[in-house]
C-alpha cells in the first residue's frame, strides 16, 4: 500500500494532479501520477526536487524510497519595453507655444523587472532632470514608468514639429533592449489683426479752406508674425500710395507700426463737416489678409466778413449861403467771399438806400 507521496518541494502530492493516497501496487506492479507546479528562477539557475514514496505491506512494515533529483533549468528572457509618448496641446497657434509632453515606458516582459537607463529625446536631449523625468528608475514587471516636460517649439501656419523620445532598458543579466515613438504637433493659423488711425494737423479750419496735412498709422498688433502693407487708399483720394511721403509696400513688424502723411487742399462752407475714411490692407507670409478703417472729420469756421468804407466830396468849401455837394461812397469787400449790402447809413443825412 503506497501510503504517502511527498515532494522535498511541493510537499504531499495526493490531491496534487492525478496523485493521490493510500493505493494498492500489486506484486511487480507500479503507480504513475503527473502534477503540475509553478517554479521560479533567475537565468541560468538550477530547480531541483525528490520526491519519497512510502510504502506499507499487510504485516504492517513501513518502507521508502527517494527519487534521484528532477533537474529544471532556467533560460534567458530577453527584456522588452514599448514606450508612448503624447503632447497637449497636439494643435497650437503660429509663432508657437509651450507644449506639455508625457512620456509612459512599459515593461511588457512577464520574467522580470527592468532598469530603465536613459531617457531621450532626438530634439531635446537627455529628459533626466527635465520635467519630472528621471533615471534610472526601476519597472516592475508589467509595470510602467512616466514622466512629463514641457518644451517651447516654434513654427509657422501649417508646419510641424516631430521629435522622437527613446528608451533604453536593462535586466539583471545585463541584457538591453530600446523602444521609441514620435509625437507630432501642428500649427494653426492665425489671422493678423491690426488698428489704423487717420489724423489732421488741425481739427479745424477757417472757411473757405486751405491746406490740411493728414497723417496714416496703421499699427500690427498680431503676435504670430509680420505683416505686409499692401494697400492704402483713401474713399475720396484714392490710392495713397505716391501720395505724400507714403509708400507700398512695406513691412511691419509685430507690435510695430507704418506712418505717412500726405497733404490736400480744399474749400467748404462754414457749418460743415469733411469727412474721409482711410482703409488699410495687409497680408501675413500665409496669404491671409485683413483690413482696418479710420476717419478723419474735419470742420469748417465761419469767419465774420471785412470791409472798408471811404467817403469823397466834390468840393470842400461852399458858400456860406449853401449849395449843393456830391458824396461818393465807395464800400471795398475785404473778406474771402461775397457779400450782400444790407445798410448804408450817412450820420447827418440818414438811411442812403434811395
Amino acid at each position: 500500500t503506497l501510503t504517502d507521496l511527498t515532494d522535498d518541494e511541493f510537499g504531499s502530492l495526493s490531491g496534487l494532479g492525478n496523485c493521490s493516497t493510500p493505493h494498492t501496487i500489486a506484486v511487480e506492479g507500479n503507480y504513475s501520477c503527473a502534477f503540475t507546479a509553478s517554479i521560479s528562477g533567475n537565468a541560468g539557475e538550477i530547480h531541483e526536487n525528490k520526491v519519497t514514496a512510502t510504502v506499507q505491506d499487510n504485516e504492517g512494515t513501513s518502507v521508502f524510497a527517494v527519487s534521484p533529483a528532477v533537474s529544471v533549468s532556467f533560460s534567458d528572457v530577453l527584456p522588452a519595453i514599448t514606450i508612448n509618448k503624447g503632447a497637449n496641446p497636439t494643435t497650437i497657434p503660429e509663432p508657437g507655444g509651450n507644449v506639455d509632453y508625457t512620456v509612459v515606458v512599459n515593461n511588457t516582459s512577464t520574467a522580470e523587472s527592468v532598469t530603465l537607463t536613459t531617457l531621450g529625446d532626438d530634439i531635446f536631449g537627455n529628459l533626466s532632470g527635465q520635467g519630472n523625468c528621471s533615471v534610472p528608475q526601476t519597472i516592475a514587471s508589467s509595470g510602467d514608468y512616466t514622466c512629463t516636460f514641457t518644451r517651447s517649439i516654434s513654427g509657422n501656419a501649417a508646419a510641424t514639429h516631430t521629435n522622437v523620445a527613446s528608451a533604453w532598458a536593462q535586466d539583471d543579466e545585463g541584457n538591453t533592449t530600446s523602444a521609441n515613438e514620435s509625437e507630432t504637433v501642428t500649427f494653426t493659423n492665425v489671422l493678423p489683426t491690426i488698428t489704423v488711425s487717420k489724423t489732421t494737423n488741425v481739427p479745424s479750419i477757417n472757411e473757405p479752406g486751405g491746406d490740411i496735412v493728414y497723417t496714416v498709422v496703421v499699427n500690427n498688433t498680431s503676435t504670430a508674425e509680420a505683416l505686409s502693407l499692401t494697400g492704402l487708399n483713401d474713399d475720396i483720394y484714392g490710392d495713397l500710395n505716391g501720395q505724400g511721403n507714403c509708400t507700398l509696400p512695406q513691412t511691419i513688424a509685430i507690435g510695430g507700426d507704418y506712418s505717412c502723411s500726405f497733404t490736400k487742399t480744399f474749400s467748404g462752407i462754414a457749418g460743415t463737416t469733411h469727412t474721409n475714411v482711410v482703409t488699410a490692407t495687409v497680408q501675413d507670409d500665409d496669404g491671409s489678409s485683413v483690413t482696418g478703417n479710420d476717419n478723419a472729420v474735419l470742420n469748417y469756421i465761419d469767419i465774420p466778413p471785412t470791409l472798408t468804407v471811404s467817403k469823397t466830396a466834390n468840393t470842400t468849401n461852399v458858400p456860406e449861403s449853401g449849395g449843393s455837394v456830391t458824396y461818393t461812397v465807395t464800400v471795398k469787400n475785404t473778406s474771402y467771399e461775397n457779400t450782400v449790402l444790407t445798410k448804408l447809413w450817412d450820420d447827418q443825412i440818414g438811411d442812403l438806400a434811395g
